[in-house]
């Protein structure tokens, strides 16, 4: 089906999920960084609450509970699209690269922040 084809990762992901019915009075604790996804069944209140576990100068200025990304992650964050737009922008002469330039570097630039990672 169409959702495998566009994300061929997202079948393995789904075997490997948890199932939860929550009833009422019942609270979930979810992890920082964990992909989550929530459905109510009928009418429902959430609460989301942030708990800042790094130091206080990782977090924005303003950002009371630490909903925001942290700074340095949302920087690089910024940086990444920011690299992504200047392989698709066009130069003083209105040159820009081809496709499969653009494919290239963008697979390159993911390895070599991969790599970073690992």
């Amino acid at each position: 089906d169409a959702t495998n084809q566009k994300f061929p990762l997202f079948r393995r992901a789904r075997r490997r999920a948890y199932e939860v019915m929550l009833q009422p009075g019942e609270a979930l604790y979810i992890p920082a960084l964990w992909p989550h996804n929530a459905r109510a069944e009928e009418f429902s209140v959430s609460v989301n609450i942030f708990w800042k576990t790094l130091p206080e100068s990782m977090y924005w200025k303003k950002d009371l509970y630490g909903n925001r990304d942290p700074k340095p992650a949302e920087e690089a964050l910024n940086l990444l699209e920011k690299s992504a737009q200047m392989l698709r922008s066009e130069n003083l002469h209105g040159e820009s690269l081809p496709e499969h330039f653009v494919r290239f570097y963008t697979f390159k630039g993911a390895s070599m922040y991969k790599e970073n990672a690992d």
